[in-house]
């Protein structure tokens, strides 16, 4: 797999990724389809695991606006509870919620008969929780490359 160049210098930047089979990469990178990736990066000396849609600029791989950043915890939670959240997307469990820290959490929800993993925050409207524009809806695909990457990001925090 050739390596892809590596995204401007800048704080908080999270690595370049090598260009390879999904829910493989580099340390500390994940590859998850779709242009989606998990990575652990660095911002201000505190380690964080994004889970973010990248893009291509002037042959470039960057981080996009689409997705969320995770505190080690998060992904520490996230990570205990893999039975659980498989276990919720194999009987299309919707009511099913893995809360995080502030008001992040993990739920399913279904868009055109397809499963998917949320991680994202959330908000209250009216008594109710609404997700946020912060997070990433993943496919059961990308939710096993996610697992099968596990060992690898959390190596890197």
């Amino acid at each position: 797999a050739a390596a892809a160049a590596a995204p401007a210098s800048s704080p908080g930047a999270a690595p370049a990724a090598a260009e390879g089979a999904q829910g493989e990469g580099k340390a500390g990178v994940v590859e998850l389809g779709g242009d989606r990736r998990c990575t652990v990066s660095d911002f201000k000396g505190s380690k964080h695991v994004d889970l973010r849609e990248w893009y291509r600029k002037d042959g470039e791989l960057k981080p996009g606006m689409k997705g969320i950043s995770l505190q080690v915890a998060d992904w520490n939670t996230i990570c205990s509870a893999v039975a659980d959240i498989d276990r919720a997307v194999q009987q299309q469990d919707m009511s099913y919620n893995l809360y995080l820290s502030g008001k992040r959490k993990v739920s399913l929800s279904q868009f055109k008969g397809k499963t998917y993993v949320a991680v994202r925050e959330f908000f209250l409207k009216d008594g109710q929780e609404m997700p946020g524009k912060k997070g990433l809806n993943m496919t059961p695909e990308q939710w096993d490359c996610l697992k099968k990457g596990i060992p690898n990001i959390s190596a890197a925090v």
